[in-house]
């Protein structure tokens, strides 16, 4: 490694796009435990409030399948991220890192992108093992509570 490699490597443009990169990839790692979270806890409030006042059980599933949705698409956007950030080391190591790469997070961001996330996220066997797992109970205590 020569000077000049050295200096690429080390500039703190680039130090700052590796960080930024990894912020948002555990901004989006985060936002998809909470999600899990917040199914968890209004699930269990609704079913519990279904004790107290009688609110009709079946409203817990509507945020199974919000959460759901919304975590595929943090888990498909993680990835994509983390795809952004194994390029960029990779053009990096191989001195093929151009002025235009540094701050550059244009990938193709549009509905088919989206899109492309949310199946990528919904085919994680974590979110189906999780949402799938919720989503019987909360049936199987719709249809007992009946």
């Amino acid at each position: 490694m020569d000077r000049k490699d050295l200096e690429i490597h080390e500039s703190p443009a680039v130090i700052k796009h590796l960080e930024f990169l990894q912020d948002l990839i555990s901004r989006m790692a985060a936002n998809s435990a909470t999600c899990k979270k917040w199914t968890l806890t209004i699930v269990t409030g609704v079913i519990a409030f279904h004790y107290a006042n009688g609110l009709p059980i079946v409203f817990s599933i509507i945020p199974v399948v919000f959460f759901f949705i919304f975590d595929s698409l943090y888990l498909g956007l993680e990835r994509r991220f983390r795809d952004l950030y194994l390029d960029f080391v990779r053009k990096l190591k191989n001195g093929e890192l151009q002025k235009e790469d540094v701050y550059n997070l244009k990938s193709g961001f549009n509905s088919d992108f989206y899109y492309q996330c949310l199946c990528y996220g919904a085919r994680s066997y974590l979110n189906l093992g999780f949402y799938v797992t919720m989503l019987m109970y909360t049936i199987v205590f719709c249809i007992a509570l009946w």
